[in-house]
């Protein structure tokens, strides 16, 4: 989230330093060379324009027949860029001109006079009370206007889905020729439904085995990992200019309502992710040291949110995998001691049998290649073949070979194991995670999840909390929240500093608070959603803007001041009264 966030100011500071660079340098050097006082009454030099316009036209034609003959794009450019001159040109003798000494002779007049006549009623007796006083009330019903509405509160916008992935996950140990199955009979479906949207769907593609693992819920694996139980089905979509209008939301739907409901089998969807990397939108962590205690509460946990009626949940699932079939090769070290055997060897042999032994390797040129002895698939595969294998050494008291199998000294058992263990602050964690469904929001199905499990008893050391996308939210509100107060209190530094004056600093500030009327008016009645990242964003620009308007015009009041009182002959320590200034303007 931190290196998402960091782009933001780095990149205000690279404009606002390169706008004072444009400011300070630039615009003096270009207005000193280009820009002429007019009066409005300037006639065009029509001579001069009907030269500029066949030279343009002379361009146009010889570069576009050049990039004709020789089939180069380059000269065509060329010529376009001659063309636009000429269309601008057009323009600025017919419509640009006329319109800006209309709007420079009579539109602005118009309104620096309703300004002037606003601003004297305003000012007037007991009016600027009545202004300051109906702009409070603003204010707080503002507030509770967006209060009542309760806008959605969301992360980061959400856009349409440029593509969809469908992840399968089976249960740990499924042969991967049968999650391939219903990874096809998955696809079918999919297929069923894309054949209805023709050019919207450019293709679906389909792994098994490895490049399965879902980013958003599964942290533990890695996304080119082997998982013989897993596989994705990812389905993309055109360009949005290109999909004629289809909202690929109602496709995303469709096909989360025909490949889920598959018994045993767990089947999410989900969309391409946008904005910083957080986690799902439904992220639950349950904290603790004992991993038994923990499985029962997460146990506990899930049964009460499926209990409890929450709509907008698409699937619990948990990182947890508990069920991870394994076989444990268990030695009786009394009957190897008896044959002399040692638990190494039983190991390296059974090692060699599943994963091979490079034994030598075969020289071709400069490459060398391995050469690996194990069992063949089918005794792989066999626990008999694999017990029955004879260890054969040299008896150390005898000197003879002697021939054991293994089936001698060990024995095989099926278990089931933790397939991970994940940590977080040290502590032991399992996470339940879902999406939600379209249409719902993640943060109010988050408020009604924390009502449901905030009275929950849980045993002395064991913890929950929200994590993922609601985390990262939360974090990016404290952020923001500071970022805004930090700049707004080094706005106050600043400003104290060049009035040298107090007052002036908190009339600037209070117009930054005012500004948020707008804001908070516009969310309420709109009822548009309330985006954190770019809400907060936008209130603290609109913050600075607003500050940079207030500063301008005090500092252009009391520049008026000084000038009305060299006008008026009044000095610095007489006051300057509203009657004077009146009769100034008037």
């Amino acid at each position: 989230m931190g290196k998402f966030m960091r782009y933001l100011p780095i990149t205000l500071i690279v404009i606002l330093f390169s706008s004072l660079f444009v400011a300070f340098i630039l615009v003096p050097v270009f207005t000193a060379i280009f820009m002429k006082i007019e009066t409005g009454k300037e006639q065009v030099d029509k001579k001069k324009a009907s030269k500029i316009f066949v030279f343009l036209t002379l361009i146009a034609v010889v570069f576009h027949l050049i990039g004709y003959f020789l089939k180069s794009k380059g000269y065509h450019t060329i010529a376009n860029i001659a063309i636009w001159g000429i269309i601008l040109g057009v323009l600025d003798l017919v419509v640009i001109k006329p319109s800006t000494n209309i709007i420079l002779h009579k539109f602005l007049p118009w309104i620096e006079n309703v300004y002037k006549n606003t601003l004297i009623y305003a000012l007037h007796g007991k009016n600027p009370r009545k202004f300051i006083f109906g702009i409070i009330v603003t204010l707080f019903l503002s507030v509770i206007i967006l209060i009542l509405r309760q806008p959605h509160v969301v992360f980061f916008p959400s856009a349409d889905p440029n593509y969809v992935n469908v992840f399968i996950e089976m249960p740990t140990g499924t042969d991967i020729h049968r999650s391939n199955q219903l990874a096809k009979d998955a696809e079918q479906k999919i297929l069923k439904i894309t054949k209805k949207y023709g050019g919207v769907v450019e293709a679906v593609l389909t792994n098994v085995g490895k490049g399965t693992v879902d980013p958003m819920g599964d942290k533990t694996a890695s996304g080119t990992s082997t998982t013989p139980n897993r596989a994705r089905i990812t389905v993309s979509f055109a360009e949005f200019p290109d999909r004629g209008g289809v909202d690929t939301k109602v496709i995303m739907e469709e096909l989360r309502a025909a490949v889920v409901g598959v018994a045993g089998v767990n089947i999410t969807v989900a969309k391409n992710q946008n904005g910083p990397p957080v986690g799902p939108p439904i992220s639950i962590n349950i904290m603790g040291e004992e991993f038994d205690k923990l499985v029962e509460i997460q146990n506990q946990v899930r049964q009460e949110i499926r209990t409890s009626g929450i709509q907008g949940i698409e699937e619990l699932k948990s990182n947890l995998d508990a069920s991870k079939p394994e076989m444990v090769i268990s030695i009786d070290r009394a009957a190897a001691r008896t044959y002399g055997v040692s638990t190494a060897q039983v190991a390296s042999t059974i090692r060699t049998a599943l994963f091979g032994k490079e034994v030598t390797k075969f020289k071709q040129g400069d490459d060398d290649y391995p050469i690996m002895l194990r069992l063949d698939s089918t005794a792989r595969k066999s626990i008999d073949d694999l017990l029955n294998q004879v260890l054969v050494f040299r008896d150390q008291n005898t000197g003879k070979l002697v021939e054991v199998p293994i089936s001698a000294v060990a024995k095989a058992d099926f278990a089931s194991s933790y397939g991970s263990i994940t940590r977080k602050d040290q502590n032991r964690v399992i996470t339940i995670y879902s999406n939600v469904l379209q249409g719902y929001n993640a943060d109010e199905i988050n408020k009604k999840l924390e009502s449901l499990l905030k009275n929950k008893q849980l045993p002395k050391g064991y913890e929950i909390s929200f994590g993922g996308e609601q985390e990262e939210q939360g974090k990016a509100m404290a952020f923001l929240s500071r970022a805004l107060l930090v700049a707004l209190f080094l706005i106050l530094l600043i400003l104290v500093a060049q009035f040298n004056s107090i007052i002036i600093p908190i009339v600037v500030l209070g117009s930054a608070l005012l500004s948020t009327i707008g804001v908070f008016l516009g969310l309420g009645i709109s009822g548009m959603d309330f985006v954190v990242i770019m809400t907060m964003i936008g209130i603290i620009s609109l913050a600075g803007v607003v500050v940079n308007n207030a500063i301008v015009l005090l500092d252009f009041f009391d520049l008026t001041k000084e000038r009305m009182r060299l006008k008026l002959g009044i000095s610095e320590d007489e006051p300057l009264t509203r009657e004077a200034l009146k009769r100034s303007y008037c």
